[in-house]
């Protein structure tokens, strides 16, 4: 019985060092990102970032400007993007000769035949 009765304080002290361990490995994490976020405060407000500045302002960098179009050029064709709600399928023959056909509502591949797209549930236009 005895030996019983010292088996059980033993597990409970073990339980207990374990408990206290972990109390104090939690304090030194918390108070050490307590300190980071108290050295955050004390950043003057007028040397932090903005939301309104681009990345560039933000890294003292000067930042640069597309080029200008001539009056005389035409601007570069915008890539054209699948409208929304006009659910079909893409197919892209490769140099081998495979077909390949894309949702164009989410971008998946989808086989060939496929009436709706697995990623997304889009119906497909069939050609």
């Amino acid at each position: 019985m005895n030996e019983n009765l010292l088996l059980i304080i033993c597990a409970v002290g073990v339980v207990a060092l374990i408990y206290l361990i972990r109390y104090i490995i939690a304090k030194v994490v918390y108070k050490g990102t307590d300190a980071i976020e108290n050295k955050l405060r004390q950043i003057e407000p007028g040397t932090r970032a903005t939301g309104n500045q681009s990345l560039a302002e933000r890294l003292g960098v000067p930042g640069q400007n597309p080029p200008a179009v001539q009056s005389n050029q035409t601007p570069p064709p915008q890539p054209v993007s699948p409208q929304p709600g006009n659910p079909a399928d893409i197919q892209v023959v490769s140099a081998q000769g495979q077909t390949a056909s894309f949702c164009t509502k989410c971008g998946a591949a989808v086989k060939p035949g496929s009436t709706f797209c697995v990623k997304c549930g889009a119906e497909l236009k069939k050609n």
